[in-house]
């Protein structure tokens, strides 16, 4: 029980997270367009620090490394074993 508490509380810590910084998304400045040797606008790529320090940016920093291992290690062996025979009939894959 202790768990599933836990894990209540850990989505709402999550949800709040959303609910608070969604609003300073949005007031986020755009980046600055230049002109490009060709004369079309484009967005430029230099750094801006106002962008780095979002609390979700800093979060993506650290969860997608361990959703690329978690994808590499158990999803796509699972998906080869379901590939092969007899689970890929078991599982109803025809093409």
């Amino acid at each position: 029980m202790k768990h599933a508490t836990k894990i209540c509380a850990a989505v709402a810590m999550g949800l709040a997270l959303l609910v608070f910084t969604a609003p300073a998304m949005s007031a986020m400045p755009e980046p600055p367009l230049e002109e490009s040797s060709d004369g079309l606008w484009a967005a430029t790529d230099r750094y801006q620090a106002h962008y780095s320090a979002h609390p979700l940016r800093i979060a993506a920093f650290v969860a997608h490394p361990i959703g690329v291992i978690i994808d590499t290690l158990v999803f796509r062996p699972f998906w080869w074993v379901g590939s092969h025979e007899p689970f890929y009939t078991l599982f109803g894959r025809t093409d």
